[in-house]
Formats: structure tokens, C-alpha cells, sequence
């Protein structure tokens, strides 16, 4: 047969591409490791929430939330200090900030550990490990937040909102359970799962197209 520039003149024995065996493709394998991993990683990641009752799937340990809690909050106060935002500790904001964050700290291992009892596991102690700490930051912006480890920071735009210390009370009480429920953790393990979920789509939709 002559030869077809075009491969009109291959016999279909010698055009149709050969496939490889299923579980000789590779890509099978790593999708399968990746399906691994992401079992591994999130069943052995699960928890007991001592103060919910719930599982909960964390992505980092209690000292390394305390670590990058550290380090955001001193990136913050660094950031607002440089721009002359941050108020004194004698300042009248942040004395009373300051005695709003001692009482509920000082609530802390109670009420952790009556929640704990309600839901018949043990108290938890990663509350142990924070280094607290509060500061005020001048600003118009409405804010407050309590970083994993206990770095607790309120804007002064919030205070008019709030209007007495009852009521900031309960906007850092809501922002410091945030940090003992480690809902910043269970975030991560959420988005590192769904990062194992795009690359296994991306492997599987690889293999799809082998199959082609």
C-alpha cells in the first residue's frame, strides 16, 4: 500500500491507539493515593469538640495554632503601631478593654470545663497554652477578633456601636470562643481537604481523558 501523507492508507490495526490495562495506568495509582491520603488525613484528623459534642476535624496542633496566632497578632500590632494606631496600655480604651478580657478569661477554665461535662468528655486544655493579651487599635473600622492562642484585639470603631462594656463584653466573649472552639484549625483541615479534592479531580479528569 502506498503511503498516505494524510494516514488515510494505515490499516485501522495499525492506526487504532493501544490502550493500557486499567490498573496498568499509573494515574490510576495516584489517584488512589490520593484518595488515600485525603481518607487518612481527614478521619485521623477527627476529634471530639469538648465543648460541642461535635467532630471536629482540626489542621494544625493546639501549639501550632498558638504559634500563628503569635505571629498575625504581631504583625497587626506591628502594623498599627508603625502607623500610630495603636493606643497606650495606660490609655482610658484600653484599661477597659483590658479588665473586659480578665473577666472572661478568668471564665475560661469553668465554663470549659462545665461544657465538657455536659457532653461527657474530658475538659479540654489547649485553653492552657494561650498567651492572652489585648490590644486597641484606633480606627473607624468596627472590629474585634481573638486569634488562636488568645490575642485578642478591639478597633474603636466598635465602641460607639457598642456603647458599654456589657455589650463588648459579649462581641469579645463571641470572638474569644471562636479561638477555644478552634474554629481557625478547622477551617484549615476544611480547605486542605478541598485542596486534596482539586488535585484528585485534576488526576481523575487526566485519566478520563486517557480513556478517551
Amino acid at each position: 500500500m502506498s503511503s498516505d501523507p494524510f494516514g488515510q492508507g494505515r490499516s485501522q490495526q495499525q492506526g487504532a491507539p493501544r490502550r493500557r490495562g486499567l490498573f496498568g495506568n499509573v494515574r490510576w495509582w495516584i489517584l488512589i493515593a490520593f484518595a488515600v491520603y485525603a481518607a487518612v488525613s481527614w478521619f485521623g484528623s477527627k476529634e471530639t469538640d469538648p465543648y460541642t459534642g461535635a467532630d471536629a476535624h482540626y489542621g494544625a496542633t493546639p501549639e501550632e495554632e498558638v504559634q500563628l496566632g503569635a505571629q498575625a497578632f504581631q504583625q497587626v500590632v506591628g502594623d498599627a503601631n508603625a502607623q500610630g494606631e495603636l493606643l497606650p496600655p495606660d490609655s482610658p480604651q484600653s484599661q477597659a478593654v483590658s479588665q473586659i478580657a480578665r473577666r472572661l478569661i478568668d471564665k475560661v477554665p469553668q465554663v470549659s470545663a462545665d461544657l465538657a461535662a455536659m457532653h461527657g468528655v474530658a475538659a479540654p486544655t489547649s485553653h492552657q497554652g494561650f498567651e492572652w493579651s489585648a490590644a486597641v487599635i484606633d480606627s473607624e473600622e468596627a472590629n474585634a477578633f481573638c486569634l488562636p492562642g488568645g490575642k485578642i484585639a478591639v478597633y474603636t470603631g466598635l465602641l460607639p456601636i457598642t456603647q458599654n462594656t456589657d455589650a463588648l463584653a459579649v462581641v469579645m466573649g463571641h470572638e474569644i470562643a471562636h479561638a477555644l472552639l478552634r474554629h481557625g484549625s478547622q477551617r484549615m483541615a476544611h480547605d486542605h481537604g478541598q485542596r486534596v479534592g482539586v488535585l484528585g479531580d485534576r488526576q481523575q479528569a487526566g485519566i478520563d481523558r486517557d480513556l478517551a
